[in-house]
């Protein structure tokens, strides 16, 4: 396995302020493949250490608590309890910015009442409402219905319109199922698919190396690809 070292902080000004956006992002869970560590794979410990927590930085996290993150939210940098672990005797501050009615539509509705669950540690409580025509409710024939009128085509970007699934598997099952039967090119990545790769994929054999934050391809034939920054 390869592992990227840290860097020295010798260029660091002792009394510098990093500000660290999207920091519910930022982990302390191992993050590896078999062939490839940076630092000791938890990033969130590998930046409290770059930044030296003898010295007189200080560091401001600003992320969404209710964001998904990598690992677990109980090592995430969101987590006050986390954050004071490892930082010892320094101080630690956190604040959250209290949630707004803006009354502006369904989604917004539904995006305060999970935020709202999420700080209650409800999560049994889901439920969706779908007056205003942002969410489609739709049993078994009217989403077949629906997946042949969204994806029924090649797209050119990413489509505007997404089917929300409990299980990847359920997801894996309805992509297969979109190519056989909505785009007609088989089970695997064909010409013309549109491929969104993250930045923590690696594959050099197949030439599937995107640029830091993430890129948009698309699949031209076999041995060509075009991508673009989101």
């Amino acid at each position: 396995m390869q592992v990227v070292p840290l860097k020295a902080d010798g260029d660091l000004d002792d009394r510098a302020l990093f500000i660290i956006h999207e920091a519910h992002l930022v982990n302390r869970s191992l993050a590896q493949s078999d062939l490839l560590r940076f630092g000791s794979g938890r990033l969130l410990e590998d930046v409290l250490k770059f930044f030296n927590p003898d010295s007189r930085r200080k560091i401001v996290f600003i992320g969404d608590p209710y964001m998904l993150t990598f690992g677990s939210y109980e090592d995430s940098a969101m987590n006050m309890q986390c954050l004071k672990s490892l930082c010892g005797n320094r101080s630690v501050h956190y604040y959250c910015q209290p949630l707004k009615d803006t009354g502006a539509n369904m989604k917004d509705k539904l995006r305060r009442s999970l935020a709202s669950s999420i700080d209650a540690g409800l999560f049994n409580s889901l439920t969706y409402d779908y007056s205003d025509g942002s969410l489609a409710g739709a049993d078994h024939d009217g989403i077949i219905s629906l997946l042949r009128k969204w994806y029924g085509k090649q797209f050119s970007d990413e489509p505007d319109k997404a089917v929300l699934f409990y299980r990847k598997t359920d997801c894996h099952k309805t992509n297969l199922w979109i190519k056989k039967d909505c785009l007609h090119n088989g089970r695997h990545i064909a010409p013309g698919d549109l491929l969104v790769a993250g930045n923590n994929i690696f594959h050099q054999s197949q030439g599937l190396v995107p640029e830091p934050g993430g890129t948009v391809c698309r699949h031209m034939d076999s041995g060509q690809l075009s991508a673009k920054r989101r």
